[in-house]
């Protein structure tokens, strides 16, 4: 019988003690690290070509009306928010990557978070248009930063053709 309350004695006593009646001397506590995976880039496949482009006054960027993603355009790359973060790519259906916060431009920072409907009034310009005002191509061929004041060759006007 004495070996029945020494094992119910140890019991009840492990169970008060994971109850929190004694408390053993706090540890400095440990921190684990796992390495978060990457962010996938951001694809939009099936967006059609934008038919207009409307500018921004002031700013020298330009948006895609009439579609349901934000994107943005200046200077070569495309802009897209996500979840209150930029992404950014040379590619109008993207890929798009994050583009950390000090990396964001100030101009992008600066529009307002409804400027679709804020500039949405503002005069379109068709996209065939834009392409020949910024060196034409399509709008993923890095070509938006206008022609740069080269000429290309063409076939027959040039020495040895």
């Amino acid at each position: 019988m004495k070996t029945n309350c020494r094992v119910f004695a140890s019991v009840g006593l492990a169970l008060f003690a994971g109850a929190g009646g004694f408390a053993p001397p706090t540890q400095a506590g440990v921190e684990i690290k796992l390495p978060l995976p990457p962010i996938p880039p951001l694809l939009f496949p099936k967006l059609p070509d934008p038919r207009d482009l409307i500018p921004f006054p002031n700013v020298g960027a330009f948006f895609v009306p009439d579609i349901d993603v934000d994107i943005v355009f200046r200077d070569g790359h495309w802009w897209t928010p996500r979840d209150g973060k930029w992404h950014r790519s040379k590619e109008y259906r993207g890929p798009y990557v994050l583009v950390p916060l000090p990396e964001v431009p100030p101009w992008l920072l600066g529009l307002p978070p409804q400027f679709r409907v804020h500039y949405g009034k503002e005069k379109r310009i068709p996209y065939g248009q834009w392409k020949k005002m910024h060196g034409g191509g399509h709008p993923g061929d890095d070509q938006g930063q206008g022609n740069q004041g080269g000429k290309g060759k063409k076939k027959g006007h040039g020495k040895g053709d």
